[in-house]
């Protein structure tokens, strides 16, 4: 499996070169910003700026072709010192040597699926030691940082399933198998109506950066898109669009 995934990936860049060469013979944008642009996003993060950010840089650098991976944060931060990304926004638990970042977010987790009294109420860690949890499988950046906390408060989750697909885990969450532990990211606003989700505390939380390798040179290119990734999260989460997050405070 290892070997295939590896395939895939080199197949994919050189695609991505020849797309970038072809771009090199049309002509110049009206910005000067022409090429293809690789950006790493956890599936959670894609879900929430995606969009948004592709029709940004469509808006204003017609001649860029952004194209998106969508992988766990920790193997992003792998291709992104392999020099198979150009950017990544990755949780900060998941860097390793030879990644520059700039924290921009944390985001909270929540329990879904637990039945309480009031749902608006923040609630023990212990619930997830009393009720049935789906979660997702190692190695994953939710799970462990939950597990770490449970070990800190001497609690074992009660863990019934296991998933690597955070879609695949919300299904079986509305099917009654058990509760889960997800960023409210991850939630589609049908989730939050049918269980609500309900803030842990003391609070969960990881940290987002963007990121690059150090020893890539920064081009115009690439500091365009940077500081556009920056000014959408910071739109999205002005407008409210961006639920269950605070910007980061050094």
């Amino acid at each position: 499996a290892a070997i295939a995934t590896e395939q895939v990936h080199v197949a994919a860049r050189a695609v991505l070169q020849q797309i970038s060469q072809m771009k090199e013979k049309a002509p110049q944008s009206a910005t000067g910003l022409r090429g293809t642009v690789t950006i790493g996003l956890p599936a959670s993060v894609a879900q929430a700026i995606s969009v948004e950010f592709i029709k940004r840089v469509k808006a204003l650098y017609p001649a860029v072709t952004p194209c998106i991976f969508e992988y766990p944060s920790s193997y992003l931060a792998e291709l992104l010192v392999n020099h198979r990304l150009d950017q990544a926004l990755l949780f900060m638990e998941d860097l390793a040597r030879g990644i520059e970042a700039i924290p921009l977010l944390i985001e909270d987790f929540y329990l879904v699926g637990i039945p309480v009294e009031d749902p608006s109420e923040a609630q023990a860690l212990t619930l997830i030691q009393d009720h049935p949890m789906v979660m997702p499988a190692l190695p994953n950046n939710v799970r462990t940082i939950v597990e770490d906390a449970c070990r800190a408060a001497g609690i074992r989750p009660n863990i019934v399933a296991e998933g690597s697909n955070p879609q695949t885990l919300l299904r079986l969450v509305r099917a009654g198998v058990g509760g889960t532990v997800p960023p409210l990211s991850a939630l589609l606003p049908t989730d939050i109506e049918c269980t609500p989700a309900i803030h842990i505390d003391p609070p969960l939380c990881r940290k987002l950066a963007l990121c690059r390798a150090v020893d890539v040179p920064q081009e115009p290119l690439q500091l365009a898109i940077r500081d556009l990734v920056v000014e959408v999260i910071d739109n999205l989460v002005a407008r409210g669009h961006w639920p269950g997050v605070r910007r980061f405070a050094p």
